[in-house]
């Protein structure tokens, strides 16, 4: 019990510290996830769920604001208030289409996506998973849980939307990851979820390059391995 409990806690610091980001002094954002939910997805990229779609962006933003189409709304198999993003929206019409047509109906449609937590637009709320939501009159109520970006939308792949945003200037990855480090949370480890209280994010979009752990103990995942960001040439 006490392995399981040291493999939780060091899988929720992965999933805060990878996806969260210091921005100055801001209020403090309490997210408490079960304990279950994250022995399921600590190594996994992706998340698939039937998306109710409460809000959405009727039409793409610009490319210089990122060329998302932004859709508020909730899930089973997450729990929490969530955001969902297709990227490159204007080249997924058939995807954009879909999303609207369920729009506030209550009814699912089902997608996969890669999951974050991410601490954008957390306001001051408590993000307790399994709390009951109800339906969102905005595209961006106050969340952690992002689905960004969705990779296949209603048994379609929309995989081909995953390319370099024409128009849209990437944040400088040296700051970023600066910015990043500097993070302060604290995580309070219970018998069944786990607690973070940690600050607003920012620098969404950045560029850098990926570059593979090469040595003999690289540890494979089940869709990928271990790298380290390349912040320069």
């Amino acid at each position: 019990m006490k392995m399981r409990g040291q493999r939780i806690l060091s899988s929720t610091l992965v999933i805060l510290l990878v996806w969260t980001s210091a921005k100055g002094v801001f209020a403090n954002i309490e997210i408490t996830l079960n304990n279950d939910f994250i022995e399921q997805y600590k190594d996994r990229t992706t998340i698939s769920a039937s998306f109710v779609v409460d809000k959405a962006h009727p039409r793409p933003n610009p490319p210089k604001n990122d060329a998302d189409l932004h859709a508020a709304g909730r899930a089973e198999e997450v729990g929490l208030p969530i955001v969902a993003e297709i990227m490159n929206a204007a080249s997924q019409r058939a995807a954009v289409d879909a999303i609207h047509n369920v729009e506030g109906s209550d009814t699912p449609i089902s997608l996969t996506g890669v999951w974050r937590i991410w601490c954008e637009h957390g306001g001051d709320s408590k993000q307790i998973q399994g709390q009951q939501l109800q339906r969102f009159n905005t595209t961006n109520p106050p969340h952690v849980f992002e689905i960004h970006p969705i990779t296949n939308l209603d048994s379609t792949s929309i995989i081909a939307s995953l390319h370099p945003i024409r128009g849209y200037k990437p944040k400088d990855a040296e700051t970023a990851f600066l910015k990043y480090e500097g993070l302060k949370s604290h995580i309070t480890l219970g018998s069944n979820t786990a607690t973070l209280v940690t600050t607003m994010a920012g620098y969404n979009y950045v560029e850098f390059v990926a570059v593979p752990i090469v040595n003999e103990t690289v540890e494979l995942f089940r869709m990928g391995v271990e790298c380290w960001p390349k912040c320069g040439p």
